[in-house]
C-alpha cells in the first residue's frame, strides 16, 4: 500500500479491519462490499469509468502496487455477485484473506464519499493553490468520516491519517474522477459492507446456479 508511513498505514487498516469484522466471526465468512445501481439511462464511459477506478483503487492497494498488479491477471479483482432488482455489484472475500479485505474496505470508503467530496473540489479548482484546495478537500472527507456510523469508534489521530490517505487515491487518478464522480451522482444507490456466510453462498449456487464465487488471492 501507499502514501501512509508503514507503521501508521498498518495501525490505520487494521484498526478499520477490526471495526467491520467482529473478533467473534468466523474467518470462512465472506466480506462483501456492496454497490447499488439504478439500472436506468446508464451511460456506458461514465460506467467504465466507475469500473476503472474501482479496478485501479485496488490494484493500489495490493502490497507490490499498481504496476505490478496491471501486469497481472493472478491477482485481479472480480465481481463476485451481480444481484437482480436493483442492480448489485458484489465484490467479495472470505475473512481469512485480510490484505484483500482491508483494501476491499479502502475502495468501499473512497465509493461512500465519492459524491459528497469531488463535485465542490473540482468546481474550486481555479480559485485555490493545490494546498489550499488540498485542506479544504481533505476537511470534506473528514467530514464524511465523522458521518459515518460504521467508523463512531475511529480516533480524531486516525479520521485525520485516513483523510489524507483517502484524499491522495483521489488525487491520483484525476483520469477518471470526473465521469466516476457523475456515474456515482446520477447511478449508484447505495454502497455498503455485509458479512455472509460461505456455505449459505455456496447453497445458493447450488440451488439456482446463478451465483458465481471467485476467490481472490493476494501476495
Amino acid at each position: 500500500m501507499f502514501y501512509l508511513s508503514s507503521i501508521v498505514q498498518k495501525k490505520l487498516v487494521t484498526n478499520l479491519f477490526n471495526m467491520y469484522i467482529p473478533e467473534e466471526v468466523s474467518m470462512d465468512m465472506r466480506f462483501e462490499l456492496i454497490i447499488r445501481i439504478r439500472a436506468e439511462n446508464i451511460s456506458v464511459r461514465q460506467l467504465a469509468a466507475y469500473l476503472n477506478f474501482i479496478d485501479k483503487a485496488y490494484g493500489r492497494l495490493t502490497p507490490r502496487g499498481i504496476m505490478h498488479y496491471a501486469r497481472t491477471s493472478t491477482y485481479e479483482l472480480t465481481v463476485t455477485e451481480i444481484r437482480h432488482g436493483s442492480v448489485e455489484f458484489v465484490i467479495s472475500n472470505i475473512l481469512s484473506e485480510s490484505t484483500s479485505i482491508k483494501a476491499i474496505i479502502i475502495v468501499g470508503l473512497l465509493l461512500k464519499y465519492l459524491p459528497s467530496i469531488i463535485k465542490s473540489v473540482l468546481s474550486s479548482y481555479r480559485d485555490y493553490e493545490e494546498a489550499s484546495l488540498a485542506r479544504i478537500r481533505r476537511q470534506q472527507i473528514r467530514e464524511q468520516i465523522k458521518k459515518d456510523k460504521d467508523l463512531d469508534k475511529i480516533s480524531n489521530q486516525q479520521i485525520y491519517q485516513l483523510a489524507i490517505f483517502l484524499d491522495n487515491l483521489y488525487r491520483t487518478d484525476m483520469r477518471d474522477i470526473n465521469k466516476s464522480h457523475k456515474f456515482s451522482k446520477e447511478n449508484i444507490v447505495k454502497v455498503k459492507f455485509n458479512l455472509r456466510e460461505q456455505q449459505k453462498l455456496i447453497k445458493e449456487h447450488e440451488e439456482t446456479g446463478k451465483i458465481k464465487i471467485s476467490k481472490h488471492d493476494d501476495d
